[in-house]
């Protein structure tokens, strides 16, 4: 797997907060519970090439990177393996219609979930259906969304 792929899908995701203990490093640290350890996450965009122009994000109307919910589970799984994380949170930008990119999200969330029964959190994608939501909840143990309007908003 390409490496400057995969650390600019991570860096990507920096913008997408999963927990106020969460801050920007490959491997994101976020609290269990309140005064308990500390849990090691894969903090993900699945891609990070967006068509929105969410003014704080760098990837508006980038040409990035993107993996399959296959390679995300590939990667999930090695760095499991080798006691790196313990957990992991799938996010990513809206490079194609909403319901791909959350059916991509849920596949990847579902692939892990198979093998693994730890800590999954997936970030719901603004516009995406009701369907799709209970999809997500239904594997996730933790799910989010972006409020964002993913259109571009004149503050003039």
């Amino acid at each position: 797997m390409n490496f400057q792929r995969v650390y600019s899908l991570i860096e990507g995701s920096r913008f997408d907060v999963c927990s106020k203990n969460c801050v920007f490093d490959p491997i994101s640290y976020v609290y269990k519970t309140k005064g308990q350890e500390k849990m090691r996450l894969l903090k993900i965009l699945m891609a990070n090439e967006c068509k929105s122009d969410c003014k704080y994000c760098p990837n508006a109307w980038r040409k990035g990177f993107s993996l399959s919910p296959n390679e995300l589970a590939r990667l999930f799984f090695a760095m499991l393996e080798k006691n790196l994380v313990d957990g992991i949170f799938i996010s990513s930008s809206i490079n194609a219609d909403v319901e791909k990119v959350m059916e991509n999200i849920i596949e990847a969330g579902k692939i892990i979930r198979e093998q693994f029964k730890g800590y999954i959190h997936l970030k719901i994608m603004p516009g995406c259906s009701r369907d799709d939501i209970k999809r997500a909840l239904e594997i996730a143990n933790r799910v989010s969304i972006n409020v964002e309007n993913y259109v571009s908003i004149d503050n003039g």
